[in-house]
């Protein structure tokens, strides 16, 4: 039996939470709302915010955490690669192999390398000149900050890429094909 941390506390998460479980592990759950599904459910949750890296490594410390496990959103993930720097915990991606996945510009640029499928990023002198667009902040989850436009919705073209923008930790976000 080991002592794991599963990084989230999201509905979806509670299949994971189940399987570790009766997998006869100790469970402890960590998240800042208290008033999400595991919040309120589990025995072992501690409200802490997990992307305060260093509270959530103190409490790894202290707890003498074995295992860590990502939930179910990119944050969260993202999270785990970082308190994995050392490759401690095993099958966690180094934050390189993270950033590549979850950076959506970053991801477009590397399945261009390697002769992947996706949608074309518009360049500066196309957005505005190819429609649908889909409107994504580069570093956001969930669907935050996501904007389908079609032709009939150029007038909010701009306030889409200003609110993708305001989604993204770095303010920066693409325009591509709407596929």
């Amino acid at each position: 039996m080991s002592n794991v941390l599963l990084v989230d506390t999201n509905f979806s998460s509670g299949p994971i939470y189940n399987y570790l479980v009766k997998a006869g592990h100790e469970v402890h759950v960590v998240g800042g709302n208290p008033k999400d599904f595991l919040a309120k459910c589990v025995t072992n949750y501690v409200n802490i915010d997990y992307t305060d890296i260093n509270k959530v490594s103190q409490f790894i410390r202290d707890k003498g955490i074995e295992l860590i496990v990502p939930g179910c959103n990119d944050r969260s993930y993202q999270v785990c690669a970082e308190l994995n720097q050392n490759g401690i915990y095993p099958g966690i991606d180094t934050i390189e192999a993270t950033e590549t996945i979850n950076n959506k510009e970053q991801f477009r640029a590397f399945a261009a390398q390697h002769g992947l499928s996706v949608p074309h990023v518009l360049l500066s002198e196309e957005i505005g000149k190819r429609w649908p667009v889909i409107v994504k902040p580069v570093d956001a989850y969930s669907g935050r900050g996501v904007t389908i436009l079609h032709e009939s919705e150029q007038s909010q073209l701009q306030t889409s890429i200003d609110r993708a923008r305001e989604f993204s930790r770095s303010q920066t976000c693409i325009v591509e094909d709407y596929v």
